[in-house]
């Protein structure tokens, strides 16, 4: 059973995240879809976003028979990206963690085995542990 990522960020920070995890590790062994979302929204253009969301969701869902959930990684709490991906999991076994950096992305691929809920806490985890105020101490 395997998890899929979805990485769901303003405008490119979130492919950029999964272009350096890909350089640092090589390939892993996760089916990881990033959707950007402008940053200037407006407001005619968010059904076009919350299709692409929704669809992508689906996709991910129905195209793999082992199917383990999806995480979701999410910039910010509240934003455009949070909210649209929090509307389309309900009823479906998601996790959403907001705060995304690269600490939590490469701790995240180096767990392509564990549980959805086990995965939830190893971003958390990772993100936590990759923001210290001294590399030395």
């Amino acid at each position: 059973m395997t998890v899929s990522l979805l990485v769901i960020t303003h405008n490119q920070p979130g492919q950029e995240l999964i272009n350096i995890a890909t350089s640092i590790l090589g390939n892993y062994p996760f089916d990881v879809e990033f959707i950007p979302v402008s940053a200037n929204i407006k407001t005619s253009e968010l059904g076009r976003y919350a299709d692409q969301i929704k669809n992508k969701i689906f996709q991910l869902v129905t195209a793999n028979s082992s199917h383990n959930g999806i995480l979701i990684l999410t910039d910010i709490c509240g934003a455009t990206p949070y909210n649209l991906a929090k509307y389309f999991s309900i009823d479906i076994n998601i996790n959403i963690v907001n705060g995304i950096n690269l600490p939590m992305r490469l701790s995240v691929l180096n767990y392509p085995n564990k549980s959805l809920q086990a995965l939830s806490l190893i971003a958390i985890e990772g993100a936590h542990k990759g923001i210290i105020q001294d590399c030395l101490s």
